[in-house]
């Protein structure tokens, strides 16, 4: 709970999202937060522009998590737009993601692709058209320090694996209090990195 609740609860994991997706951190915000619900003490609305960066490459994005949308539980989406083309991901559809690049018919790639590379296809844990969620997404990470750890253990080389790191927390943290600094001064705030 606390001051940031929605963002500690549910903003967290989708600001993460954005970061690994795009190899991005987060740099500045602009962000409005508040109570929706009448009565709350707590935060239950956050929206923000975001900058992403990381030395010349320079990205915009917007941001909101709520607790104050009846019925759109888990309802994460996070859409990635460039010169190069569309991602578009949904949380209740986890299986597929949809890619649109300039000339080209849009495509939908499913979890399985026999065309996928092969770390992406180790990262499913069921054959195509079964339902995969929380539980999985768990053991892949459990996987991925195991891997790691057991490499370290045994002198063999060691392939950094994708599982979020205490600096992606830490990152969060500015993240979140950034945002919180940004509405109280009503104007951009820095994301300490």
């Amino acid at each position: 709970g606390g001051l940031a609740l929605v963002m500690g609860m549910i903003g967290c994991h989708a600001q993460h999202l954005a970061c690994f997706v795009t190899g991005l951190p987060v740099t500045r915000v602009a962000a409005d937060v508040g109570a929706l619900v009448p009565g709350r003490n707590v935060i239950d609305h956050v929206s923000a522009l975001l900058e992403f960066g990381n030395g010349a490459h320079r990205a915009r994005g917007t941001f909101t998590a709520t607790q104050a949308a009846a019925g759109a539980e888990n309802d994460i989406r996070l859409r990635v737009c460039g010169e190069r083309g569309l991602l578009d991901w949904w949380h209740r559809e986890p299986s597929y993601l949809t890619l649109a690049l300039p000339g080209e018919p849009v495509r939908t790639i499913g979890r399985g692709d026999a065309y996928l590379s092969a770390d992406v296809i180790a990262a499913g844990r069921t054959p195509r058209g079964h339902p995969e969620g929380l539980r999985e997404a768990f053991a892949n990470l459990y996987a991925e320090v195991a891997q790691e750890r057991m490499a370290l253990a045994l002198g063999e080389p060691v392939v950094a694996q994708p599982y979020p790191r205490i600096e992606d927390g830490a990152h969060t943290m500015a993240f979140i209090e950034a945002c919180l600094a940004s509405h109280e001064q009503r104007a951009w705030a820095d994301v300490a990195l």
